[in-house]
């Protein structure tokens, strides 16, 4: 884990991204994306989720999963991602025990009804996310990031900001 990743968020209008939760739901509220090294989360995690959801329809003889957009998560509002990220080193609270919800369910629109989940941790100089897995089934990504300390903290007082004008208009 030498290299140095970038973080980045960006806020989107959940419906208009065709997001099946606030679609049916019609949400009030916009949501985050996650970009790493300027690839966007859900692209980063897609793969090994593919290979899961594959392996999990053979297991029970299932053709494939049948999933509306081809991917089964949602984003997160930048509130929420903001709370969990600052409580993620902050032993004792909910995130630093159970991980960060990083999506949502894309059909309902709630943390951990099917999410990915990661653990964060910091030194003096860098912060690291590590230890993705899936809330609900025994998957865990092969994936790790780090990021310089001063750059994340920065990204996360954008994030906060974010959240001040979260709902749609």
């Amino acid at each position: 884990m030498d290299k140095v990743n970038t973080l980045e968020f960006k806020m989107i209008d959940p419906v208009e991204a065709g997001e099946e939760w606030a679609v049916d739901l019609g949400s009030l509220v916009k949501v985050v994306e996650i970009y790493i090294d300027g690839k966007e989360m859900l692209d980063i995690v897609k793969p090994e989720n593919d290979a899961f959801m594959r392996a999990e329809a053979q297991e029970i003889q299932e053709d494939e999963w049948n999933w509306s957009n081809g991917i089964p998560y949602g984003h997160v509002d930048p509130r929420s991602l903001y709370k969990n990220l600052v409580e993620a080193t902050e032993e004792g609270s909910y995130s630093y025990d159970e991980g960060v919800f990083l999506f949502v369910c894309n059909s309902c629109g709630i943390e951990g009804c099917w999410s990915i989940t990661m653990h964060v941790k910091e030194d003096d100089k860098y912060v690291y996310w590590y230890d993705f897995e899936h809330f609900n089934r025994d998957w865990h990504y092969n994936l790790s990031f780090k990021f310089d300390k001063i750059r994340y903290y920065q990204a996360l007082e954008i994030l906060k900001e974010m959240g001040k004008i979260q709902k749609r208009v």
